[in-house]
């Protein structure tokens, strides 16, 4: 079980080190931080996320914290069927004009479960 603010210590921690060294576009690393930094300063942002009619069936949350195991396990099946996960990130007009496509793999998915729970990839 773990908070919002630990997910998205997490996140924060996972993309710090994981992500933004591999994106080469200084807008979409911009537009990545400001993102996380709004989370940050009001993880409420977290809660449409988590509170999504996909994502609540297997997300289960008890007194504000959250077991996100399942949502793991779920994810790991669908990379091992079918392969790495493409997340598209769409065009921010005046930023990041073109859209963007990262892809996560089953390395991915362990490494980011391993920063949410407080330890290190």
């Amino acid at each position: 079980m773990v908070t919002k603010e630990q997910i998205i210590d997490g996140l924060a921690k996972y993309l710090d080190a994981e992500v933004m060294n591999k994106i080469n576009d200084k807008s979409f690393k911009i537009v990545l931080t400001m993102a996380l930094v709004s989370m940050k300063k009001n993880p409420k942002i977290l809660d449409d996320l988590l509170h999504n009619e996909i994502l609540s069936q297997v997300v289960n949350e008890q007194n504000g914290q959250y077991d996100l195991d399942n949502l793991f396990s779920v994810l790991q099946e669908v990379i091992t069927k079918y392969g790495d996960f493409p997340l598209t990130i769409p065009p921010v007009k005046f930023i990041s004009p073109n859209e963007k496509v990262l892809r996560f793999s089953m390395d991915d998915v362990s490494k980011l479960k391993s920063y949410i729970n407080g330890g290190v990839a």
